[in-house]
């Protein structure tokens, strides 16, 4: 039993050796989302004023991007290199050109979204309670799928949901997850 803990040990001081520090540069080191497209495209929302950087060379060096977003960038998911959705503090966006450019899907305040192609896609706003919207156009046509989602009490916030996941196997099973 000793033996197979000290290997067990060994390797989890191996696996935490290879972290690398890959950080873009500048005072604002909040991240709160990060979508890993290739090998050497990444994008990370950073802070809170709608930043989205890229990195086309695995983090070696990052550009910063403008977007339309001027709040919180909750979740940004690419489907390839150039075409994109962001979820932010003022609403749904996309782009087809890796990020030069942003076309707003709809307004409002998303906390999350998932697209299982690039015509069909989740969004939930981070109203209160939230609601699921769907697109199955990849535009602007966004229809509310779901009443009120939360788990909610009586003068409390608690359980509003925040989280989304489609099931990769069957498109029809989406899980939520609450704060």
């Amino acid at each position: 039993t000793v033996l197979i803990l000290i290997c067990f040990c060994q390797l989890n001081i191996n696996i935490l050796s290879q972290w690398t520090s890959v950080s873009p540069p500048g005072n604002d080191t909040a991240f709160y989302c990060v979508n890993v497209v290739s090998q050497n495209v990444v994008y990370a929302g950073k802070g809170s004023h709608g930043i989205i950087v890229k990195s086309t060379n695995g983090g070696i060096s990052w550009i910063e991007l403008n977007t339309p977003a001027s709040q919180l960038v909750y979740k940004i998911q690419f489907i390839n290199e150039t075409t994109g959705f962001m979820a932010a503090g003022t609403g749904l966006y996309k782009t087809n050109t890796g990020g030069a450019s942003w076309l707003t899907l709809k307004t409002g305040s998303f906390c999350d979204i998932h697209f299982v192609s690039e015509s069909t896609g989740y969004g939930i706003n981070a109203d209160f309670p939230a609601k699921l919207y769907r697109t199955t156009n990849g535009t602007s046509s966004w229809t509310k799928i779901s009443p009120a989602l939360t788990d909610w009490v009586s003068g409390s916030r608690l359980g509003t949901i925040t989280t989304i996941a489609i099931a990769p196997t069957n498109t029809n099973i989406i899980y939520v997850g609450t704060d």
